[in-house]
């Protein structure tokens, strides 16, 4: 299994765009992360998103957030581990300058809320991951 490379930014901060760079961010990120955690033993890794909304979108940044699930399976000694994740909701912030992401576990109450919140809880990333 090899990493995915982050996508660029997108150009203009429409719905369609900021949903595909949200959607295509997280997947990257997360296979990233898995394969930091269990190396070479990785074998398989899929994202299925329930949802992806625009909560806030200019000329200038954007708001995306997501809900979504994940599997993984790993070798582990002789054996093949494969589990799924809790329902995870992420909100990304995205401008020009920066990437902020915010991630929870468990189902989104509704869809248009900033929660997570990348002000609040989140992380600001490098363009460049």
């Amino acid at each position: 299994m090899h990493s995915l490379d982050y996508p660029t930014k997108p150009t203009s901060y429409d719905d369609q765009s900021l949903q595909t760079f949200v959607e295509s961010h997280e997947r990257a990120y997360r296979r990233n992360t898995l394969l930091a955690r269990w190396g070479s033993g990785l074998i398989a890794q899929s994202c299925y998103f329930d949802w992806t909304v625009t909560l806030e979108t200019d000329e200038r940044a954007g708001l995306g957030r997501c809900q979504y699930t994940y599997n993984e399976t790993y070798e582990s000694g002789d054996d093949l581990v494969t589990g799924d994740s809790p329902t995870t909701v992420v909100t990304y912030y995205v401008d020009d300058s920066l990437i902020a992401r915010a991630e929870k576990t468990g189902a989104a109450n509704e869809r248009d809320t900033l929660d997570p919140d990348p002000w609040e809880s989140g992380v600001v990333l490098e363009p460049s991951e």
